[in-house]
């Protein structure tokens, strides 16, 4: 699925709906991603903040990216819920052997194909995945952007990112 797929099922949230985003460490093969949209749609079913369900919404893009929305009109994710979907998250990742905490990884478009790379290696001018979005408007308008406009640039030209890269 793509980003605008996932935007159209998520049509009625508002735009400012919570987001989580997080990047495999490798491209999910189809077998993977039919478990993992299985384990999805069940956890989405059942997410719940305060006893309350979530009207939530999950998806795989690109192959290898867990997206998590939650309708900003109804019940919001409190911090019991959003450290479920972590767990969630990385008990699939043990499950498949796949690494969801990677934050030093990045999707790239790189001669018209989709690759996950090491931030240090991606090129001015590549267009990436932004994860520190965190709001349907967000994802809307600035998940695929240039590597040079992402928050990515800014922690790598800053001379105070300490990263292990």
């Amino acid at each position: 699925m793509n980003h605008l797929e996932f935007i159209n099922q998520i049509k009625d949230f508002p735009d400012y709906s919570k987001l989580w985003l997080y990047q495999a460490n490798r491209l999910l093969t189809g077998t993977e991603q039919e478990l993992v949209a299985l384990k999805l749609d069940q956890f989405t079913q059942n997410w719940a903040a305060h006893g309350k369900a979530l009207n939530a919404k999950s998806a795989i893009l690109f192959n290898s990216l867990l997206v998590f929305a939650v309708d900003g009109s109804s019940e919001n994710a409190s911090g019991c819920s959003i450290d479920s979907s972590v767990r969630f998250v990385k008990g699939v990742g043990e499950d498949l052997a796949i690494d969801f905490m990677d934050r030093t990884i990045v999707l790239a478009v790189d001669k018209d194909k989709w690759e996950i790379k090491k931030i240090k290696d991606i090129k001015a001018g590549e267009i990436i995945a932004d994860y520190s979005i965190s709001t349907l408007r967000e994802f809307k308008t600035n998940l695929l952007q240039e590597f040079s406009s992402s928050a990515y640039a800014n922690l790598v030209a800053s001379t105070s990112f300490s990263l292990k890269l």
